[in-house]
This record gives C-alpha cells, structure tokens and sequence, in this order.
C-alpha cells in the first residue's frame, strides 16, 4: 500500500494506493474510491455516488438519479423515468409557465396512435385523430379513441372515449360523452352531450344533419333514411334524460326526462313523458309533465298544463289548457282547472264554428259583449243596468221590430211581474219623455189602467169585467171609445 500526505497512520488529506484500489481521503468518512467497478463517492461514509455503466447519484432510493448506459434509460427518483426510444413516464406534472408546441401545421398530438395529418389539430388520448387526413383541419379530439375515424372532417369537437368514434367527414360537430353519436357515420352541425347521446343505433345510412341531443341516451336509438338533410331524423331537439331515445322523424323538440315521440314531425315536448305515446302525430305542442301522454296519431294539438291531454289518441286541431284537464274533442278549446268546464269549437282555418261553453261570464264595467264597439253589442254599465245597443231585439224569432217576440208554440206572452206591494208598469215615451204608461196598481187589485203621463185616471178594465171603464179624463173617454169600436 502506497500512501502519499497526511500522518502515519491517519487517512485524512491523503491518496492511498492499495490492492483493488485507489482512495482520495479527505477524512476517513468523506472519500472517492476507483475500482473496477466505477468511481465511488463517499460522504458522511454513506456512497452518495457511483459512476459506471450504470451510474447511481443519490443514496435515498426515492430521490437517487440512475443512468443506465446498457438500456440508455433515465430514472429520476421513483417517479420519473426517459428512455432511449424518448418515451418519458411521469407520475405527476407541475408546470409553471407556457408549454409551446412548433410546427408548420401547428397541430398538438398527445398519447399514442395519431397522425400529425391536417392543420391546426388538437389530439390526445390513444388513437384520438389516428385517421386524421391532409384536409382535417381545426378539430379538437380528447379521450380515448375520440374522432378515431376522422378524416377531412374540420371543425368538430369530441371530448370523452368513443366520442364521434365512426364520423369521418362530418363538419362542426360537438359530441361530449362516452359513446356520443358512436354510430353515424356522416354528422353535420350536430351537438351530442351525454353518454349515448345521438348513437343513431339503427339509421340505415348513418347519417345526422341539425340535431341537438343533450342528456343520457337523448336519442339513443333514432331510426330512419337520411337521403338529404331535410328527411328523416334531422331538425329535432331532445334535453333530458332519455328523451327522444326512440326516433323516426324530423323537425321534433323534446325537453324532459324520457320526453318522447316516435315518428311524428314537428312536435315540441317539453316535461316528464311529455308526448311520450306518440307515433305519428305531427304539429303537437306538449308542454308539462305527461302532457299529451294520451296522443299517439293526433295532429296540430296544443296541450299546456300538467296532464293536459286531447281525450283521444287521434284528436287533432284541439287547445286544452289546465292540469289534468282532458279536451272535448277534436277542434275545440279547452281552459280551465279540474270541473271548468270552459270551451270552444273551431276549425282546421282557426275560426270558430262551434259554440262557447262555459260556467259564467264575468266583465268589468261599462264592457260589453258582441259584434264590435261601434256594432251589435250588450252593455253592461255601472248603473247596474244591462243595455242592447246597435241592434233589433228578439226572443224566439229574427226581430222585424225593435223587440219582437214569438212563441216556440201556443200563445206569445210578455210578462211584467212586481214585487208585493209595487206597481206593474210599461211605460211608453217620446225621445226619453214618458207619454203612456200601463199599469197595474198595487192598491187597484184585479184593475188594469191604460193612463196618460201626469194623469190619476184613464181606462181601466177589472179582472172581473170583460169591458174597459173609464175614468175622469175625457181623452180617455174618447180612447175608450175607439178601443171598444175597434
């Protein structure tokens, strides 16, 4: 052993040259050591480092840094390991700062599988864009086979595995979920969030044009043939919890959990099985829970209320509005809460051809009902008073006269009926002045008096006589006269 510095016997600030070895002391604890097997570093007599094929800094097995010169790997810790083949592996990432990722087509592809095909393209996730093709441009893909069968499609937006995994040349498209339109082949300006939303399970061509699905299995299962974006299943809305899931029309909105409509068009479902029954009816408008859940082929309904329904699968053209008020049948309206019975009748042009049902009518003063304001009206005024304005009056007959009146059968009869002890009258006048008046006093019993204004006496005829008498007044003796000769 050969040892330069330091005292004899003592290892500190020496070389020492020995069998196996060479040693650089600073003290006994604080060493390097050359060997066959590499450069060993020593520090508080733990080996901090080994340097060799393999090369070991660090002595804590959670912090150590390890070169392997056979396998070219870098493993930092537990938790960090680069390959020769520039696979890194990261348990966890903490940036601070910009990551920037340079390219001419400025794409971002992260995971495994993808292309760097087509312009301004986000991928990530294995096999996310795998079939990205030169003219794919501006789609963002994350999740697990998301998009894998785009290609020249542009402007699509799939986040979630399986997300749009069979759309190849769809444009502007956002499919959020597991499974989202998992089935269609060509999707256009179609939005899909939830799982299953928009599978088109069962469409012959696979095809979806304006469709907005948002909820779990919203039009999980649509069925049809698209041959151009007009037919078929396009143009429909469904929001909500299976609703819409079984589909073979267009032109359909349903919000609400299980909101259904199966192969009308045109429908607006809004609430829990709102139209849930319906086939093909088409023009509904159902709005509340289980609104029309009764309507299967029926057309142009509109029913507003929980449980409003037509009262006939086939009902078409009827208004019922109320919670679970049923209509009266087709071409009618219907308002009104349970035992209201408040309806009208009217045609497929929307004008009214039947009647108005209803338990009363109710108008604030001075409103009238009827033609128009200026037309035949019935007033009803603040005085308490109810005034027929514009028009001839008549009771069982189309008047000739001012007031006519006619028997359905037998003898016409106009009844003036007081109250004991008052007058019966009918007054008869010029421009609002009183000139006759008819009567039956309260204090004449059985007397029928025919009288001038400011006159006492005038004729009379006694419930038991079968002649007019008269009384002091001379024009009614004249009158007398003249009725008896007439």
């Amino acid at each position: 052993t050969l040892t330069l510095g330091g005292a004899t016997g003592d290892d500190s600030d020496a070389i020492k040259v020995a069998p196996g070895g060479v040693y650089i002391y600073d003290n006994s604890n604080d060493y390097c050591k050359v060997t066959s097997g590499g450069l060993y570093v020593y520090e508080g007599g733990n080996n901090v480092a080994h340097f060799a094929e393999t090369t070991v800094i660090g002595r804590n097995a959670s912090n150590k840094i390890t070169l392997n010169g056979g396998s070219g790997t870098v493993t930092i810790g537990s938790k960090f390991t680069a390959t020769a083949t520039g696979v890194i592996q990261v348990t966890d990432v903490e940036l601070s700062g910009m990551v920037k990722v340079t390219g001419t087509d400025r794409n971002v592809s992260i995971g495994d599988g993808q292309t760097d095909l087509g312009d301004d393209n986000v991928a990530i996730g294995n096999n996310a864009g795998a079939a990205l093709a030169a003219n794919g441009d501006d789609n963002v893909l994350i999740g697990t086979n998301a998009g894998l069968a785009v290609t020249t499609g542009d402007d699509n937006i799939c986040i979630g595995t399986g997300a749009a995994i069979a759309n190849d040349t769809g444009n502007n498209n956002i499919a959020i979920g597991q499974d989202t339109m998992e089935n269609l082949d060509l999707a256009n300006t179609c939005i899909a969030i939830g799982t299953g939303a928009l599978a088109g399970a069962d469409l012959a061509n696979n095809e979806a044009y304006r469709c907005t699905a948002i909820g779990y299995h919203s039009m999980y299962s649509i069925s049809g043939s698209n041959s151009n974006i007009y037919s078929s299943v396009n143009w429909n809305v469904a929001i909500g919890f299976e609703s819409l899931k079984v589909l073979d029309s267009t032109g359909n909105s349903a919000t609400g959990p299980a909101a259904d409509i199966y192969k009308g068009a045109g429908n607006v479902g809004i609430g829990y099985q709102a139209g849930v029954a319906m086939t093909t009816g088409w023009k509904n408008t159902c709005l509340g829970a289980f609104a029309g859940d009764d309507l299967v082929t029926g057309f142009k309904n509109v029913l507003l209320g929980v449980g409003a329904r037509t009262g006939d699968p086939a009902d078409s053209n009827s208004i019922v509005i109320g919670a679970e008020v049923d209509g009266k049948g087709g071409s009618t309206a219907v308002i009104g809460g349970t035992g209201v019975d408040t309806y009208l009748g009217v045609n497929d042009s929307g004008t009214v051809s039947g009647d108005l049902y209803c338990r009363n009518i109710t108008v604030l003063t001075d409103d009238w009902i009827g033609i128009g304001s200026s037309a035949e009206r019935i007033v009803f005024d603040e005085a308490g008073s109810v005034e027929v304005h514009g028009a001839q009056f008549g009771v069982g007959t189309d008047p000739t006269y001012d007031c006519d009146i006619l028997a359905a059968s037998g003898t016409t009869t106009l009844r003036v009926n007081a109250a004991t002890g008052e007058n019966a009258r009918i007054f008869f006048s010029e421009n609002g002045s009183y000139q006759w008046n008819i009567k039956h006093a309260a204090d004449d019993s059985g007397k029928i008096w025919v009288t001038p204004t400011g006159s006492g006496n005038g004729a009379y005829m006694a419930q038991t006589s079968s002649s007019w008498q008269s009384g002091s007044d001379q024009r009614m003796k004249r009158i007398f006269v003249i009725l008896i000769k007439g």
